[in-house]
């Protein structure tokens, strides 16, 4: 099961490193080149925020509050890695769809 977390947290490291690597060349239309520099640093900031904060709620409902609901030794750690694969690739299909990131497409 760890093998395929892995493989699930490479794709969506692929898929964030697509992204950056579009909003770093991406034509944000400004003229002023201060302007534009200004706002596609506020992009990559944001991007990488959000995955920050996905990161946290990832670790955070398949940690503990998963892991509680199985008790000691009934197999929520097993849970808790089936948890983050499913929420990884949920995240993966997010930023390939979701409009907020349609533009870096």
């Amino acid at each position: 099961m760890s093998r395929e977390y892995r493989g699930a947290a490479a794709l969506l490291d692929q898929k964030l490193q697509q992204l950056i690597e579009v909003a770093e060349v991406v034509d944000l239309g400004f003229t002023n080149p201060a302007i534009a520099q200004s706002t596609r640093q506020s992009v990559l900031k944001a991007i990488r925020d959000a995955h920050r904060a996905w990161n946290t709620q990832m670790e955070v409902e398949c940690g503990p509050l998963l892991e509680a609901s199985f008790g000691i030794g009934n197999g929520g750690g097993n849970a808790g890695t089936a948890c983050r694969i499913d929420m990884t690739y949920q995240r993966v299909n997010y930023l390939g769809s979701a409009q907020s990131y349609a533009w870096l497409r």
